[in-house]
């Protein structure tokens, strides 16, 4: 009801794992064209097997969020392969683009609109998906006494799509900032000092989209990069 479908003639399973899907195409693509400004996705001679390099962890850009040994799954579209599915993702590929991936005070979680938007309250709530503001996180952190520095450890034991990473994130760089400290310590620091897990596999894709892009100005080469959020 809340997507305006018929209750006849949909399992709300499937329903759920197509609003899944589109979700995580949307983060992957867009970490795609975000991190290889040369990459064009408007006409791909194969679109099908350029799909399927990127979710097989082939897409060097995209290897710290999908490796080749990543259980994926959101890559069942591509058995399903139809001029449907191949219309329907030319057609997100063309609306795709590319802000800038921080803001005045530092990385933000990009995708968190855009899942809420897609599965509304009522629906993030009956599967135990509770987002914390940016507020409530910077005050945890306040509380707990973090301030960023490197060599003090962080771990969100259920990181969601990354609201505490990246509180952490941005706590890290502005004392890294302050003690003038060269960018590979800066990235170093970070990839042992900010930590996630989650058990859902869409939230731990989104944790480490977020994380990648609120660091891509210190990743020269993003292909060994390995994000430190586990599923």
């Amino acid at each position: 009801r809340l997507y305006g479908l018929p209750a006849q003639a949909v399992r709300p399973a499937d329903v759920l794992l197509a609003v899944h899907t589109h979700y995580a195409l949307v983060v992957k693509l867009f970490v795609w064209r975000a991190t290889a400004a040369a990459a064009d996705f408007s006409a791909p001679t194969d679109l099908c097997a350029a799909m399927l390099e990127m979710e097989t962890g082939q897409v060097a850009n995209l290897r710290p969020l999908i490796g080749p040994s990543d259980e994926n799954p959101f890559a069942w579209y591509l058995d399903a392969w139809s001029p449907d599915i191949e219309a329907l993702l030319r057609d997100l590929l063309a609306a795709l683009a590319v802000p800038e991936a921080t803001t005045d005070t530092g990385p933000a979680d990009l995708f968190k609109p855009l899942y809420e938007s897609l599965l509304p309250k009522q629906v993030r709530h009956r599967l135990g998906e509770y987002y914390t503001p940016d507020w409530l996180a910077e005050h945890v952190l306040d509380s707990a006494g973090y301030c960023g520095q490197i060599g003090r450890r962080l771990l969100d034991p259920a990181c969601g799509s990354g609201t505490f990473l990246l509180a952490a994130i941005r706590r890290v760089r502005r004392w890294a900032r302050d003690q003038a400290t060269p960018p590979s310590q800066i990235l170093g620091g970070l990839l042992d000092g900010v930590v996630g897990f989650d058990l859902n596999p869409l939230a731990v894709l989104a944790a480490r989209a977020n994380y990648l892009l609120a660091i891509r100005d210190l990743v020269d080469d993003p292909t060994g990069l390995q994000i430190p959020v586990h599923l």
